[in-house]
């Protein structure tokens, strides 16, 4: 199944600490009934509206939460209970817990700091629930009424409603890349533990 993926202005996220001192995020991963930007997806230019009730028996159970969609960079799984994701009446409401990691303290300050000022999330969407039509403009639309599951919901650089008119949205492009950087190192380390077997032989 392909994923899709949708980004919003993190205009509602806050850090906050918990009674054990633990540091929390909170924001929005999608808003309901906002137009996007332009987006591109397989050479279509479209925007897209996310539906109230999109969310209505959708799957959170295992979703990550991460940076730019890069699960290499994980900060919290709805998995282990260190996030937590619920629909409202505004939209995706994320929390949850920052690791006491390297990543989860330069996470901490860059988003303190409005280095970090977006958000987004990947999902799957129920086709049969998306309807196409044009606006008064001739901008073709997408609507998606039925999200299937959320994978992840992420803290990006740039995306849909950021000051780039268009984002690119098919993540397979993304994922291959991963891969690559995940293949490469994986023969790297296989070279270099030969090299080790034979220098100690």
């Amino acid at each position: 199944m392909k994923e899709n993926k949708n980004d919003n202005l993190l205009e509602n996220i806050s850090i906050r600490s918990n009674e054990n001192g633990e540091n929390i995020i909170d924001g929005y991963g999608s808003v309901f009934n906002q137009k996007s930007r332009r987006l591109v997806e397989n050479g279509k230019v479209f925007y897209e509206i996310i539906h109230t009730g999109a969310f209505d028996d959708c799957d959170f159970s295992n979703a990550i939460m991460c940076l730019n969609h890069d699960k290499r960079q994980m900060l919290a799984r709805t998995k282990s209970g260190t996030l937590t994701l619920t629909v409202d009446e505004y939209g995706l409401k994320y929390s949850f817990t920052l690791p006491n990691t390297t990543l989860g303290n330069d996470t901490k300050e860059q988003v303190s700091r409005n280095d970090y000022d977006e958000s987004s999330f990947a999902f799957i969407v129920d086709q049969k629930s998306v309807k196409w039509e044009r606006d008064s403009e001739g901008n073709l639309i997408r609507n998606v009424h039925k999200i299937k599951r959320v994978t992840d919901c992420s803290i990006v650089l740039n995306g849909a409603y950021a000051n780039t008119d268009i984002s690119l949205r098919d993540l397979k492009d993304v994922e291959d890349k991963i891969d690559t950087v995940v293949e490469e190192y994986q023969r790297d380390y296989t070279k270099e533990l030969e090299l080790i077997k034979l220098k100690y032989k």
